[in-house]
């Protein structure tokens, strides 16, 4: 049991349904920003 599987994703289920662009990244740590649509992860 992971709060990823618990609460993330069925959360993200929850918002595709309502019809929201997802963008699940997954169990992991993103490494790469540009999936997430974000120049990068470091506010400055």
């Amino acid at each position: 049991m992971s709060e990823y599987t618990e609460v993330e994703r069925p959360f993200l289920q929850q918002l595709a349904a309502q019809g929201w662009t997802v963008i699940d990244q997954g169990l992991q740590l993103p490494q790469d920003a540009a999936p997430s649509l974000r120049p990068s992860f470091w506010p400055w």
